[in-house]
């Protein structure tokens, strides 16, 4: 009874007070604590690294060899480091050995793993970290459960690494590793952060119908080949800021709640395809690019292309580099697609656009860039020269993007800048129709100028000219009582004028020269036209 009672305190106690303190990874000293032996079939480097796991230690080839060699060399890599996939599998999976490790789970060191490491369809209820360690023939972790998280860091995967399906209950760090095949995440879970910076995927990596509950990031030196997020669903934030793409970026579909950092000397060698996506906010400056699709993408607040926003002002208070960064930098023969994208706020630079862009279904609300310093002006205070030029380099037959446009500078009060926008359109247009279409858009043109602002009373002028046409017919034909300049001037207004008279006894007079007569038929017929144009301008038939 007694020794009955003395377990129930025993007991007791380790439920208060918790688990033994974990040992120092650094400690040699072995602990028994765990009742399940190493298996038989084990190699002397297995017994070991079970020896460390059991006791909570961390298994440290290159700390037990007093050597680190490179992961990306085979010199170094024996039998006195190698683990096999049944080992990981057994102290995974057999539950003997899973009771044994410790709720922070594994950390192995420096290993070489010479055959495939198999942990599919598997559930791994603890960390799993490894680093500096060198896989020959890949990684399986198809459809396996990760409670916690997953570590693979500065190591060396020779053959394919695939986690399709997978789910990890934290995060999955690959920071610095180097992934010599494919690379597949398609469709796995992971509700914490996903952090490859500093990798190189010397292959395709997929990450399509991937969710990442947090952030994912790969900056500077994270190189990859294709990179495929087709229809990936992210938090917080993607951010490849410093990332090297050598072939396509595909993110079609993709949906992120927060930013995607595509900035800070980010380089696409192929095309960016960001189709048919929803995103808060995306922002390419200081990046290099040779074609960027934003086809049918809706951004909820900034499409930024090299200069600052309010938000990145307060930003740049906590991150400094923020303030330096430009306008992105475009290859040559680089395009830029916009069809049918939705911001509400554009924010750029005058150096932001490649030379050839498609604006057509563009929509936006605002226009950002704030003055930074004395270099540079708000967007509102540039010159419509500028505008011009930007909407000039979408090469399409439309008057779209200038409307656009136009519609914000209102928003904005700026009424004369929009005008000359809208009529910077149509000259456009004008110059790619075909013969008949020109000569009446010319015709539009001169006279009335499309019907927009000032430029509708260009009929003015003309009524001008025809009144001294006239009136040098008179006088130079020498029509009697016509040819004084205030008569001869008055007569010829008064012709001019359609359904006007400004003097009955003008309609009197018979014009004895037929050449002056005829004229005067010609301008009559001319101030009816004129007329007709400036109707239709002021009613605005010819917008």
């Amino acid at each position: 009874m007694r020794t009955i009672w003395g377990y129930m305190v025993i007991a007791l106690a380790i439920i208060v007070i918790g688990p033994p303190v974990e040992a120092s990874s650094t400690s040699t000293s072995a602990r028994s604590d765990c009742p399940t032996p190493p298996q038989s079939s084990w190699t002397s480097a297995e017994r070991w690294a079970w020896q460390q796991i059991s006791n909570h230690l961390s298994a440290d080839f290159n700390q037990k060899a007093g050597a680190s060699p490179a992961v990306n060399k085979s010199d170094g890599w024996d039998e006195t480091r190698k683990l096999s996939s049944a080992f990981i599998e057994t102290i995974l999976f057999d539950k003997p050995y899973r009771e044994c490790i410790n709720r922070h789970g594994i950390f192995i060191s420096g290993a070489w793993f010479n055959e495939t490491l198999h942990l599919s369809d598997g559930k791994i209820p603890f960390t799993l970290f490894i680093e500096r360690s060198r896989f020959e023939k890949g990684v399986d972790l198809s459809r396996s459960i990760l409670t916690n998280a997953l570590v693979i860091r500065s190591s060396y995967i020779s053959g394919r690494f695939t986690m399709e399906t997978s789910q990890v209950g934290r995060f999955l760090f690959l920071q610095n590793s180097i992934f010599a095949d494919d690379t597949s995440f398609a469709a796995s879970t992971i509700n914490g952060r996903f952090n490859m910076t500093g990798a190189k995927f010397l292959k395709n990596v997929r990450l399509d119908s991937t969710t990442v509950g947090d952030a994912l990031i790969a900056h500077t030196p994270t190189e990859f080949q294709t990179l495929n997020m087709s229809i990936a669903n992210i938090d917080r934030l993607v951010d490849l800021s410093g990332a090297i793409v050598h072939g396509k970026l595909l993110m079609g579909g993709i949906q992120v709640k927060g930013n995607v950092w595509l900035r800070q000397q980010f380089t696409a060698e192929e095309e960016v395809r960001i189709n048919l996506a929803h995103i808060g906010n995306v922002d390419i400056s200081g990046g290099n690019f040779s074609t960027v699709n934003l086809t049918s993408t809706v951004i909820e607040g900034d499409l930024n292309l090299g200069t600052m926003t309010r938000q990145n002002i307060l930003a740049a208070q906590d991150d400094p580099s923020a303030r330096r960064r430009g306008p992105p930098t475009w290859r040559e023969g680089a395009k830029l697609i916009l069809r049918n994208t939705a911001a509400t706020t554009l924010v750029d630079s005058n150096d932001s656009w490649p030379a050839t862009i498609d604006l057509q279904g563009f929509k936006y609300q605002r226009l950002g860039g704030p003055i930074l310093n004395e270099h540079q002006s708000d967007v509102l205070e540039r010159p419509v020269s500028q505008y011009q030029d930007w909407l000039a380099r979408d090469p399409a037959s439309s008057t779209y993007p200038y409307e656009q446009l136009a519609s914000v500078l209102r928003y904005y009060g700026k009424y004369n800048e929009a005008n000359h926008i809208l009529f910077a359109g149509r000259e456009h247009v004008r110059h790619q129709t075909n013969c008949l279409e020109w000569i009446w858009q010319t015709l539009l043109m001169a006279t009335i100028g499309y019907g927009y602002g000032n430029y509708q009373f260009r009929s003015l002028w003309w009524i001008g000219i025809l009144v001294l046409v006239g009136y040098f017919f008179l006088r130079y034909n020498e029509e009697k009582d016509l040819d004084d300049q205030p008569l001869g001037l008055i007569y010829s207004l008064d012709m001019l004028l359609p359904f006007v008279k400004l003097r009955d006894a003008h309609y009197a007079i018979e014009l004895k020269k037929d050449c002056v007569r005829y004229y005067f038929y010609v301008h009559t017929l001319m101030g009816y036209v004129l007329a007709t144009f400036l109707i239709a301008g002021l009613t605005g038939l010819t917008k």
